[in-house]
Formats: structure tokens, sequence, C-alpha cells
């Protein structure tokens, strides 16, 4: 009798083992810093994917770039946030991954000291313009508009690159005329150094696209096999992205509460991001986003900053329509 209850209980190890070893995990990457920390932090705080029946495991990175390095070398299967320049230029170049949704909007402006000369764009001509590194989203969005909608060109300003910090104390010192800066910041800052808000990218982008759906900077990627075998579970985490939007948009008081406590922001600066939530976080991939993406794209390539065209062979749009109930 005893030797039948051994049997019995090591058949139920064996069963439970093999079942924990066929349940379908993911590993989910995102950028540990900018508005990827505190998203990163509630996504994994809510537990929102695990109760959607995904088994993740979630990787951080500290560079952003690093998670399309990831994807390829096969150390992760999802990206969350990914910036869409280099996601464009990794798939130009044979990188097998697909994008899966657009994040992360573009939530910036364009600003100048409330007592400079400079009013418009138009007055950007031969000045400083403070950005993040020439070639991110932000500063060629930013490009794009003064180009198509101000006839200013690229090459009649100077770029200065720096982190938002950075970019902070140019204005402050006058080092530079103007800024890109995320919307966030300017909150934070705004008053504090007496800025002029030139525009927003959201509502200017809209002359260039032609429709009324905001740029967008990142995008959620996956690797190509992954996304073969898994689609389901591929279409939760999207599911789970889209229904952290929700959550956060209504439990603000929770969001405060997170970032807090794990991205160390202050409760004040806590209380500007989460005001900012619904213009940052807005994920689809949607007809009209996808129009959106390929109207970046071609502002892109119309600079040389990515190549090819932007086709079917980049997106997979099945896990979010999935995920959205439109499927």
């Amino acid at each position: 009798m005893r030797k039948l209850i051994v049997m019995f209980m090591m058949l139920i190890a064996f069963a439970g083992s093999t079942f924990a070893a066929g349940k379908e995990k993911v590993r989910v990457g995102y950028w540990t810093s900018g508005i990827s920390l505190g998203y990163g932090a509630v996504l994994e705080e809510t537990r929102i994917l695990e109760k959607n029946g995904v088994d993740v495991e979630y990787v951080r990175f500290p560079d952003l770039l690093a998670q399309i390095q990831a994807l390829s070398t096969g150390d992760i299967d999802v990206a969350y946030a990914a910036p869409m320049t280099a996601v464009f230029g990794a798939i130009n170049d044979g990188v097998p991954i697909k994008i899966i949704a657009a994040t992360q909007l573009a939530d910036a402006v364009v600003v100048a000291p409330a007592n400079s000369p400079i009013k418009t764009w138009s007055d950007l001509k031969g000045k400083k313009v403070g950005a993040s590194k020439p070639n991110a989203a932000t500063t060629v969005i930013a490009a794009t508009i003064a180009d198509q909608v101000y006839g200013v060109k690229s090459s009649d300003y100077s770029i200065i690159s720096g982190n938002e910090g950075r970019l902070a104390q140019f204005l402050a010192q006058d080092q530079i005329d103007a800024a890109v800066i995320r919307t966030f910041t300017y909150d934070q800052i705004g008053k504090k150094l007496n800025l002029r808000k030139l525009g927003e990218l959201p509502n200017e982008w809209k002359a260039v696209s032609g429709n009324n759906v905001p740029p967008y900077l990142a995008v959620g990627i996956a690797r190509a096999d992954y996304l073969k075998q898994h689609p389901d579970v591929v279409a939760k985490v999207v599911k789970s992205w889209i229904n952290l939007d929700k959550w956060g948009s209504a439990h603000k008081q929770e969001v405060i509460d997170i970032v807090t406590r794990r991205a160390g922001m202050t409760p004040e600066n806590a209380g500007i991001y989460v005001n900012r939530w619904e213009n940052a976080y807005r994920v689809s991939l949607d007809n009209k986003v996808l129009k959106t993406l390929k109207s970046e794209h071609d502002a892109f390539a119309r600079i040389g900053l990515v190549k090819g065209r932007f086709t079917k062979d980049i997106y997979d749009q099945e896990p979010y329509l999935k995920a959205a109930g439109k499927k």
C-alpha cells in the first residue's frame, strides 16, 4: 500500500511538472526610463497580464534600443514601446520582428522663452533648437512639421541635443533659443522658466497626416517566430496594454502611489505624470493608426532616416483586432 501511495504521489508530481513546463510563457521587455518607466511599473504592479491569463516574465532595459537587440537574439518575445524609427530601420535590415500595436503618443511641445522674439515655428530659422537626438522620433516629427507646414527646413536651424533635464538647463541658462520637450516636462518647468508654447506636436501633425490621429513615438513589437507560434498569447499581451490604458485613466491615485514608490517620482511630478496619462498612452493598431504610422514612415524616409516602404510586412494587425474584440 505504501509503495502504491508513493507511486501515486510521484505521478501527481510528474503530471504537475509537465503541465507547468507546457504552460505558454512570454518575456516582455521595456525601457526603464522616460515615460516607459512609469507605465512599466504600473503594468507590473497591477498584474494585468497575469489576470488576462498570461504567464509573464518582465525584462527591464536601461538602454532604449536594447529591446530590439534582445528580440533579435531571442532573449525576449515582446517589447513595449520600442522607438519607432529604430523599429522601422531594424525591420528594413531584416530583423525578424513585427509591430503589434502603436503604444506611446508624441505628447510633446515646442517652446521658447516668453520674452524672446520667437513667436511661431517660422521664427526658428537661424536659431539653436534643443531636442533629443537628431534621429529621435520626436525630433523628426517636429522637423517634419516645421518643414511641411511652416517652410522651415532642418538645415535652417541647429539641433542642440540633450535629455529632458539638460534641455531644461539649456533653456534656463539661455544656451538655446527654443526646444522640443515632452508636455510632461513643460508642465513641470513652463511657468518656472516663463516659457511660451509655440505648438503641440499632436495638433500640428494633423496638417501632415491628413487625419486626427496624433503621431506615435513608440510601438509594441514581437519576434516574428514567437508571434507565429503563439498568436493568442500576443493578443492577450496587447489586450492587457489596452486594459491598462483604461485602468490608469480611472485609477489616478493608484498610479500616483505606484510611480512614487517604484519609479522614484516625487508626489508633485507623479501628479503631473498621471494628468498626462491619456495623452501619452493609447494602444491601437486600427486602420486610422496605420495611416498615421505610414505618414510618419514616409516623413522619416524623405529625410533619409529610414529606408524602404511601409508595407504589411512591417506589422501584424491580427493580435490587436482580437484584443480589441474587432475579430
